[in-house]
């Protein structure tokens, strides 16, 4: 099983609220005022090919108990080039209710996922507290999408004593350039930022196992042994129970990686 996670802070919503969007609408407007968020940059691989027809978008997220109401604040796709450029007015009242944020949005649901690390949407998003700070202002997000190659971990335990839980080898791989739209939006998610997979993995009780890894061409990989949960507890980011490796990987890398599993501190 893989799951694939930007670096973003998770926003949690408390009470019983629908997954689902309710209702719809758009607030686009034509050109950009003195007033205006304007985003923009590059959507290319990592070796500099343009991906072009990327959807971008720019959205008013707003949940409540019963029903939840997205407003499209801009939507655009990236250009042969790779360029994108979105503008929007961030004036909306923060207001009372369970939850209210803008999401900035790139998807990337349209690449193969055998060629590509990243083939779905990616949000990341923020309160609307913030938007004083992002009105008037431009700010550059570019996007670099690794493309994809298997790689052998090798897993070892030399007879340390395996907790009964889920364990992945986890990769961490560098996606995107934010610059200071993070600090602007009062984003925890860093300049440039990266996204984190896992690969499920039994570890043995002696001996070694392996497992083939998707890792990212062209940047470094950091690439670990961590421990997701018990049957109690879940670690979303995975608790480190290996050292890290870090490997810039290439198209022709048949290199070799291991991992030894040590016990978890109690």
């Amino acid at each position: 099983m893989k799951a694939f996670k930007p670096l973003v802070p998770v926003i949690v919503v408390l009470g019983g609220i629908t997954a689902g969007c309710d209702k719809e609408s758009d607030d686009l407007i034509p050109e950009p005022t003195a007033s205006s968020t304007i985003l923009s940059g590059y959507i290319k691989t990592t070796d500099g090919t343009p991906l072009v027809g990327i959807p971008v978008a720019f959205d008013y997220v707003v949940n409540g108990y019963l029903s939840s109401h997205v407003t499209h604040k801009a939507k655009s796709k990236t250009d042969k080039t790779g360029y994108y450029r979105i503008f929007f007015e961030a004036d909306e009242d923060p207001g009372s209710g369970v939850s209210r944020n803008y999401t900035f949005s790139a998807d990337f649901s349209k690449l193969s996922p055998a060629k590509y690390m990243i083939s779905e949407k990616m949000d990341f998003s923020f309160s609307v507290e913030r938007l004083n700070k992002l009105q008037g202002c431009s700010y550059d997000i570019d996007f670099r999408v690794p493309f994809k190659k298997l790689v052998e971990v090798t897993v070892s335990n030399d007879g340390a004593a395996v907790r009964e839980g889920r364990y992945a080898v986890k990769n961490t791989f560098p996606v995107y350039d934010a610059g200071e739209f993070v600090a602007d939006a009062g984003m925890s998610w860093g300049y440039s930022g990266g996204v984190w997979d896992f690969t499920d993995v039994i570890i043995p009780q002696n001996g070694s196992t392996s497992v083939s890894l998707p890792c990212a061409v062209g940047v470094e990989n950091e690439i670990s042994l961590v421990c997701l949960g018990y049957e109690n507890i879940g670690f979303p980011t995975g608790s480190p129970v290996s050292d890290n490796v870090t490997i810039f990987v290439t198209s022709g890398f048949d290199g070799a990686i291991e991992l030894t599993y040590r016990a978890p501190a109690e």
